[in-house]
This record gives C-alpha cells, sequence and structure tokens, in this order.
C-alpha cells in the first residue's frame, strides 16, 4: 500500500466514523423533536440509549463481519438501512412518535452494530505500525459529525434562533415555523449523510491479499533464529537461496499463516535435509536447536488466538475492564443526551444557538481523541494507565463543577 493510498483510506475511514458519530445530534434536536410530536422529552431521550443499546447487541456480529466481508460492501450495507430509515422516518405523522422511534433507532442501530469496525480495522490495515495513533484519528471523527452536524441541524430547523417555550401540559413548544420544518431537516441531514459515505466509499482501499499477509504473518522461521547465532553468522547473505532457505520456507512460503508453516516444517525438513550442504552446519545440535527454537515459536504464535467471548468472561480481567468501561461513559453520554433540555430550564441558558455551540464544542473534545491514542504510542511504562487516569481526573473535575 503506497503512503498515497495510507493517506486516503485514513481520511476515507474518518468520513465514515464522522457519519457513525451523526446519532449524538440527538441531544441538540431532541427538543424539536419532542415539540413536532408533542410528547415528553424523555421518550425523546430514550432514543440515544435505546441506539447504544442495539448497537452493543450488533457489534460482536459486526466485527465477524468486517473481517470477512469487503470494507466498501459493509459500509454501503450499514450506511444504505440507516439513511433509508432516516428518510421514512421524516415523513411519519406528528401522532406516531413510535413508528419514527422505530425507524431511527433500528436504522442507526443496526448500522453502528454492523459497521462501526470498519474504519478502524482499515486503520488499522493502512498503518499497522501506528495503530494507536489511526485509530485516535478515526474515531476523532466520531466527534467530528457530532460537531458538524449538530450546527447543520439546528440551522436547518431554527434559522431564526426562535425561543421555546413550555405549555400547561409540560411539553416544547416552538413557533409552528420551527417544527413545521423537522422533516425538511431530516431530510437535509440524510442527503448529507449520504455524501459523507459516498466520499468515505471512494477514498477508503484495503490493502492487496499480498499485502496484508506481509503484514498478518510476517512471522517466519528465519524470525526464531537470533541474527547472531553461529547459523546466521555461517550463510549471512546467502541464507534465502540457500537449501537451507527452502528448508525454512521462504521466498514463496514468506506469506503463509504460522498453521500451513507448520506443517511445511514438519513435511519439508526431512525432504530436504539430504540437500543441505554440509558446510552449512558445523554440527547435528544446531540443526535440532533450529527445529526445536523455531517449533516452539510456531506454537507459541498459534496459542494466540481469537478468545472467544466464553473464555474471556471467564477471566477477572474481562469483567473489570467492563466494569471500567460502564463507569467512565455514563457521565459523557448523560450529558450529551440532556444538555439542551438541562439549558432550556435554566433562565440564563435558554439560547438555542448558545447551547448548540456548548454541545458541539464537547463534540469537538470527542473529536481531539487522537491526541489520547497517539500519545499511548509514546509513553513508555504503564501508557494506559497514565491516559486513562488522566481522562478520568479531568472527566470527575468538570462534572463537579455542574
Amino acid at each position: 500500500m503506497t503512503a498515497l493510498t495510507q493517506l486516503r483510506t485514513l481520511f476515507g475511514a474518518t468520513f465514515y466514523m464522522m457519519y457513525c458519530g451523526t446519532p449524538y445530534i440527538i441531544g441538540a434536536i431532541s427538543p424539536y423533536l419532542a415539540a413536532y410530536f408533542q410528547v415528553e422529552t424523555s421518550k425523546v431521550q430514550m432514543l440515544m440509549p435505546s441506539i447504544i443499546f442495539l448497537q452493543t447487541l450488533l457489534m460482536p456480529l459486526g466485527g465477524q463481519l468486517a473481517q470477512k466481508c469487503p470494507a466498501r460492501l459493509l459500509m454501503s450495507f450499514g450506511s444504505m438501512i440507516s439513511i433509508g430509515c432516516t428518510v421514512l422516518a421524516s415523513f411519519c405523522p406528528q401522532n406516531n412518535f413510535a413508528a419514527f422511534f422505530a425507524l431511527f433507532v433500528g436504522g442507526q442501530g443496526i448500522c453502528l452494530g454492523v459497521s462501526y469496525m470498519v474504519p478502524l480495522q482499515l486503520g488499522w490495515k493502512a498503518y499497522p505500525d501506528k495503530s494507536g495513533l489511526a485509530s485516535g484519528f478515526i474515531v476523532g471523527g466520531f466527534g467530528l459529525g457530532a460537531l458538524v452536524f449538530s450546527f447543520m441541524a439546528t440551522k436547518l430547523v431554527n434559522p431564526l434562533n426562535l425561543s421555546s417555550a413550555t405549555n400547561h401540559d409540560g411539553l416544547i413548544n416552538f413557533d409552528i415555523s420551527v417544527t413545521d420544518r423537522v422533516p425538511f431537516m431530516m431530510q437535509s441531514l440524510a442527503v448529507s449523510y449520504a455524501i459523507v459515505v459516498l466520499f468515505a466509499i471512494v477514498l477508503a482501499s484495503e490493502p492487496s491479499k499480498v499485502e496484508e499477509a506481509v503484514v498478518d504473518d510476517n512471522f517466519t522461521i528465519a524470525d526464531s533464529i537470533e541474527v547472531g547465532s553461529p547459523f546466521m553468522q555461517s550463510a549471512n547473505n546467502e541464507f534465502a537461496g540457500s537449501s537451507m532457505g527452502g528448508l525454512l520456507g521462504l521466498g514463496e512460503r514468506k506469506h503463509q499463516r504460522p498453521d500451513d508453516q507448520v506443517y511445511d516444517f514438519e513435511m519439508n525438513s526431512a525432504a530436504n535435509m539430504k540437500d543441505m550442504p554440509t558446510d552449512s552446519l558445523k554440527s547435528g545440535s544446531q540443526i535440532d536447536l533450529i527445529n526445536e527454537t523455531a517449533f516452539s515459536d510456531f506454537m507459541h504464535a498459534e496459542e494466540e488466538r481469537e478468545v472467544t467471548l466464553r473464555e474471556a468472561m471467564s477471566t477477572s480481567q474481562f469483567w473489570l475492564i467492563y466494569f471500567m468501561s460502564i463507569l467512565s461513559v455514563f457521565q459523557g453520554y448523560y450529558v450529551l443526551n440532556v444538555y439542551k433540555v438541562y439549558g432550556y430550564g435554566q433562565p440564563a441558558l435558554a439560547d438555542d444557538l448558545y447551547l448548540t455551540k456548548v454541545g458541539s464544542a464537547s463534540a469537538f473534545m470527542g473529536a481531539m481523541r487522537f491526541i489520547w491514542s497517539g500519545s499511548m504510542d509514546h509513553i513508555k511504562s504503564q501508557p494506559y494507565k497514565k491516559v486513562y487516569g488522566l481522562q478520568l481526573f479531568i472527566q470527575a473535575a468538570l462534572g463537579y463543577t455542574m
């Protein structure tokens, strides 16, 4: 993969992640949806947790599909469902919030569950040596999408920044010129989403099978032999072309997976031993050492397989990470979902454009996540604990100010 192709793929993956971040504009548009359908804001605020719940259920399937299906196919499939459901939801009558809820949650949840991992895997394949920085850059698009489309949605539905009011039933009301623009807002957002996804699909590129094999399967038997060993000293430059090079499976077998190489190692070592120059090794003990070391390393590589869910759930580390995730993310999700409704209840904050700016600023900070991920690539001692600990400290300090 050339440098230009890597860069294109990185930006394509980021564009698609921008689209994946669009459900997080719900906090910005929830008052308008509540006013349009004349329902309590608490019902509208159930949109985001329902989307996250459905996404979580489908992400294991999405992770498997991302490994087996072409990236562009999954991006097209997920986005078509989501954008199509968004358009259909815009035509729901004002007295049928349940239909809007089902279409909006279903489309967004299926899209995120099936295709959320696709841009991340594209970044890992494009930059295997800088996976942390690539992940942070791509996931930053998630926050960038919420930032851009929160402003866009607010301008589409309420271009004059009209204030809301609360009727005697406790429901939010806007001027009819605002509420009548809700379907137009949804349809315009759907068109914008389609443009972003189109850019993502055009820019993104997957490595060829050979390139992917070099990245994923770059382990060969030669890697198990130390450079300073007597064997490597005796055949430093001619090794790959020698009969021993053929014996160890270099050259045409370079891109084989470890399990295939184990088979070839066992089958070919005896067959090719007779072709090995007598002066290439000084004693039989050295070839025994090579066999033993190489096969041991292959067995170690075989052990480094994917862990099943059942196996993971039997470890304490799984549950530690699980509860760490729950306890660290709920504050951000909660604020992102209710900040506008909370602001409307405070006379000094009841300005729609101002509240949109506040919410978008938080989304912008989410777009800076590549800084956190990139820093883990450069911190040598306990990078995860240091970065994660600093994030928790900042989150707790800012949460206390509310």
